[in-house]
């Protein structure tokens, strides 16, 4: 009987060392994907960041491609460390030229990588990012 209860308990042990192995890897895999999650929105963050200061140069530049615009471009691909995809959208008066009053829009787009489980396979994701204001120079 003293040998039966022995071995039961022996397997009882290595079960629990088991589930114990298992348990941490489970926690590890989620700690991962919490902070590639994480990682995706700061990326988000900063996209939106990256659209509001476009408009803000376009608006007071009052033309969407401007010098002035595009070094502001050049600076903010150098400050967040990616240069998105842009796409303006605005009412026009003669080429890039916003008269004073009219609505831009701009519209980023740049794609990221999602690691997922903290497998080696990345996961493509394009992200996107619109900000608009109200352009503030007056064409004659």
């Amino acid at each position: 009987m003293k040998k039966i209860r022995d071995a039961l308990l022996s397997q009882k042990a290595d079960a629990t060392h088991i589930d114990t192995a298992v348990l941490v890897m489970v926690l590890m895999i989620c700690v991962v994907t919490a902070i590639n999650v994480y990682a995706l929105f700061v990326q988000h963050s900063r996209l939106d960041y990256f659209a509001r200061e476009m408009v803000v140069a376009a608006a007071a530049a009052g033309d969407t491609n401007a010098a002035s615009v595009q070094q502001r471009y050049d600076m903010l691909a150098a400050e967040v460390g990616f240069s998105p995809t842009m796409t303006w959208s605005a009412g026009y008066l003669s080429g890039t030229r916003v008269q004073y009053g009219d609505s831009l829009q701009v519209t980023l787009t740049t794609n990221v990588s999602f690691s997922g489980l903290g497998m080696r396979a990345d996961i493509p994701i394009q992200i996107h990012a619109r900000y608009s204001g109200i352009s503030q120079r007056y064409w004659k």
